[in-house]
């Protein structure tokens, strides 16, 4: 158990800032981009929200996962707050999901991941959450136009993949899996970014947990 323990002080802890993003390797996504244009004005925000989106923004800029723009597209920023207190900067992309093209949708069932895992025993299990997923996925700049939303006096687009949008769950899931399956990764499970793995040798499992650190 102290070996147990030893590894498990080797891997990566929480970042001190929520806001840190990384950066998927690999190629920008080609995503489906809307038949028409959808534009929507912003809505009344609460004041409890204002301070924290604006730094949400301004710390997502600095990273360049959002830019500033002009465009005739315009969602609604639809801030949601979460559990903790914080806030969680969302964008009503409803109308746009109405007039985007269809994708097949790849995401497993929960009830039929719970009954895959129950129906597993092994000695040694270890989860992922992977922080901030979409937006370490980079879009390909034909794409940007049509995420953009104003906050304040200022529009502004994604860069990596938003929030809200209809397909940014597909798309995540699909990535993460290839890059799974292209690692080797033992017995495991997946649900768009939180990962399940599991074996009955601890090097096994706390090796693939260092493979996903680098």
């Amino acid at each position: 158990m102290t070996e147990s323990i030893r590894q498990l002080n080797t891997l990566p802890g929480l970042s001190e800032n929520p806001i840190t993003v990384g950066l998927l390797k690999g190629e920008e996504q080609i995503v489906p981009i809307a038949t028409s244009t959808a534009h929507h004005q912003q809505y009344r925000t609460t004041q409890d929200a204002v301070i924290p989106i604006h730094k949400m923004i301004r710390e997502l800029e600095s990273q360049e996962v959002v830019s500033k723009t002009h465009l005739p597209f315009n969602s609604p920023i639809w801030p949601v707050r979460k559990s903790d207190g914080e806030w969680r900067l969302t964008v009503d992309y409803r109308a746009l999901n109405e007039v985007t093209p269809s994708l097949s949708a790849a995401v497993p069932d929960m009830l039929e991941l719970q009954y895959k895992l129950e129906s597993k025993a092994a000695q040694w299990y270890a989860t992922i959450d992977i922080a901030n997923t979409f937006f370490s996925i980079p879009l390909a700049a034909e794409c940007w136009p049509q995420f953009a939303f104003t906050w304040g006096v200022v529009q502004y687009t994604w860069n990596r993949l938003p929030q809200g949008w209809k397909h940014s769950p597909t798309i995540c899931h699909g990535l993460i899996q290839a890059t799974l399956e292209k690692d080797k990764a033992p017995e495991h499970l997946q649900y768009i970014d939180d990962i399940i793995v599991w074996g009955n040798i601890a090097t096994e499992v706390w090796g693939f947990m260092r493979v996903r650190q680098t």
